[in-house]
C-alpha cells in the first residue's frame, strides 16, 4: 500500500473559549481553557492515520517537555515519529487559539518549525519514499523549504499535495510541481483574486490550473466543497453539525480524503467520507482528539443515509 510523508508544523495548541475578544488594555476572563497538540502538519498526518494509512510525519519540536507531549500524541494516533526532529535551545511551535462564538482566532509562535534543513528532508524522502507515495504539506513552515520539497517529492515520482494554508506567495515553477493544490474560501481570494462561490467556480479552477496544478479541491465551509480535474468537476456537500470548534475541519478533511484515494476509493466517495470526518471533527473541542476514524466516520455515514 502506499504511504503519505507529511511535512509540516507540529504545535502545542493553547484554547481559550470567550465570550467577545477583550479591547485595548482589557484582560478578560475565559470561560474555559484547554491544551490539545494541533499544527497543520501534524493534524493532517493523525487524520490520514486514523483511517489505517502509513502514515510518516516529517518535521520539529523543540528539546522540551511540550516535544516530548507533541511526539507521544503522535505516537499514540499511529502516526510514524522516525523522521521529527528534536532542535535544542528552542520552544516547540505554539498556537493560541481564541474561540469566541464558535469560530477561531489563531496566534502562532513556530518555534522549531521554523528550523529545518533541506538537506535531511532529502535523504529522508530518497532513502524512505517511493514512486507514487504521496507527499503532503501545508505553509505553516518556511516557504522555502516548501518549495524545495516539492520539487525533491515530484523528482522521486511522488504526487504532491500542497494546502496552501497560511497563504503565501507561490510562485508559478513551485505550483507546476503540485498534482492536488487545496485552497479554502480565502485562500483562493489570495492566489487568484478572485471571490469564489458557485457561480464563478469555473473560473476559479481556470485560473487555478492555470498557475499549474491540473487537480485542485476548493472548501467553502458550510457551503461544501468542490474538486475539479480534467475529467470532471464534482461537489460535495456538508453535513449539518453542532458547531463546538472549527479548529482542525480543514486539516481533517485533507488527511482524510487523501488516506481514502489509497486505500482505493473512487474520488467522489473519498470526499463524500472527508467532509463527514470534517464535521465531526467541528462537534468536539481540539483538534487531533476530535478527528473521527475510519469506523466512527463509515457509523455517522450510515445514520446519515437512514435519516
Amino acid at each position: 500500500m502506499k504511504k503519505v510523508f507529511v511535512l509540516g508544523s507540529i504545535n502545542m495548541d493553547f484554547l481559550f473559549t470567550i465570550d467577545h475578544l477583550p479591547k485595548k488594555g482589557q484582560t478578560l476572563t475565559g470561560k474555559e481553557f484547554s491544551s490539545l497538540p494541533g499544527g497543520k502538519g501534524a493534524n493532517q498526518a493523525v487524520a490520514a492515520a486514523k483511517q489505517g494509512v502509513e502514515t510518516y510525519m516529517i518535521g520539529n519540536v523543540g528539546d522540551d517537555a511540550l516535544g516530548d507531549e507533541l511526539i507521544d500524541k503522535l505516537k499514540s494516533y499511529q502516526v510514524k515519529c522516525d523522521y521529527i526532529k528534536r532542535i535544542k535551545d528552542t520552544s516547540s511551535g505554539l498556537a493560541c487559539i481564541l474561540l469566541e462564538n464558535n469560530d477561531n482566532r489563531i496566534i502562532v509562535n513556530p518555534g522549531a518549525n521554523n528550523i529545518h534543513d533541506i538537506e535531511y528532508i532529502k535523504k529522508v524522502l530518497e532513502e524512505n519514499a517511493n514512486e507514487g507515495d504521496i507527499f503532503l504539506t501545508q505553509l505553516e513552515i518556511p516557504l522555502d523549504i516548501v518549495k524545495k520539497s516539492i520539487k525533491i517529492a515530484k523528482s522521486i515520482g511522488m504526487m504532491s499535495v500542497l494546502n496552501a494554508a497560511p497563504m503565501k506567495d507561490l510562485d508559478q515553477e513551485t505550483l507546476s510541481n503540485v498534482d492536488l493544490l487545496c485552497v479554502n474560501e480565502s485562500e483562493t481570494k489570495a492566489l487568484i483574486n478572485l471571490q469564489v462561490d458557485d457561480t464563478n467556480i469555473d473560473q476559479a479552477f481556470s485560473k487555478i490550473e492555470k498557475l499549474g496544478p491540473k487537480t485542485s479541491i476548493i472548501t467553502l465551509g458550510e457551503k461544501g466543497s468542490y474538486y475539479k480535474d480534467k475529467d470532471e468537476l464534482i461537489y460535495t456537500k456538508v453535513y449539518l453539525s453542532q458547531i463546538v470548534d472549527t479548529t482542525g475541519a480543514g486539516d481533517a478533511f485533507t488527511g482524510i480524503y487523501l488516506a481514502y484515494k489509497i486505500l482505493g476509493e473512487d474520488t467522489a466517495l473519498a470526499l463524500k467520507k472527508a467532509t463527514a470526518g470534517a464535521s465531526m471533527t467541528i462537534e468536539t473541542m481540539g483538534a487531533q482528539n476530535a478527528i473521527p476514524n475510519k469506523e466512527m466516520i463509515d457509523s455517522f455515514l450510515e445514520r446519515e443515509e437512514n435519516k
